[in-house]
């Protein structure tokens, strides 16, 4: 069955506003009530709290190499392959991943959702796991 994009929009503001009521209740009922008022969804929809529903139309981040080919080369160690969700990395996480663990100052701007905090994790946990083979104090 196709998604509604209306629909689901519509549905995902509900919960929200629902969520808002449930998460932070007053115990004055006058406020609670006021709170209420300005989360139901005629309201809300007319506030500045909720917009969209938004198309994005930004397109996908281009490939890395397959996690594998880091480990084979080097450059991740070993066990990092059970530890990695994703087959691949994307090619920002590659390059940034390559240039740290060749010890560059690294510098990571790209879009929410993109992996920037994989690029240094994967380093230190793999620099970790390496560590912890040599036996280092």
């Amino acid at each position: 069955m196709p998604l509604n994009p209306i629909t689901f929009s519509e549905q995902a503001v509900h919960d929200f506003l629902r969520y808002q009521l449930t998460a932070y209740p007053f115990a004055d009922e006058h406020l609670q009530a006021q709170m209420r008022q300005l989360l139901s969804v005629s309201e809300a929809l007319r506030s500045p709290l909720v917009k969209g529903p938004y198309i994005s139309l930004s397109r996908a981040f281009k490939s890395g190499v397959p996690i594998r080919e880091l480990i084979d080369q080097g450059v991740l160690h070993p066990f990092m392959a059970n530890l990695i969700p994703f087959p691949t990395l994307f090619g920002h996480q590659e390059k940034a991943i390559r240039a740290i663990v060749g010890g560059k100052s690294t510098l990571i701007s790209t879009g929410t959702g993109s992996g920037k905090t994989e690029c240094f994790l994967y380093p230190v946990i793999s620099r970790c796991l390496r560590l912890r083979d040599e036996k280092a104090p």
